[in-house]
């Protein structure tokens, strides 16, 4: 079994997307932005979430690692 790293932000993935490409020397394999796929029902995409990560994908150092922006602060 293999277990796919699933790492979350909120509004910083792009930021950290690139950190992570310049620490591994790895490309992006895959990036879609929010603005990319609307939910079926939702007409409008809220502004401030069109430019986050949807969902990435990273091959670091063999591992597949994905990562995302979730639209929910954890925080709060």
């Amino acid at each position: 079994m293999m277990i796919t790293p699933y790492i979350i932000f909120h509004g910083e993935c792009k930021e950290a997307l690139k950190f992570y490409q310049e620490v591994f020397h790895c490309c992006v394999k895959i990036k879609q932005l929010y603005e990319d796929y609307v939910p079926e029902g939702l007409k409008d995409i809220p502004p401030d979430l069109a430019q986050w990560v949807l969902h990435a994908e990273l091959d670091i150092c063999g591992t597949g690692v994905w990562f995302a922006d979730e639209a929910v602060d954890p925080i709060n």
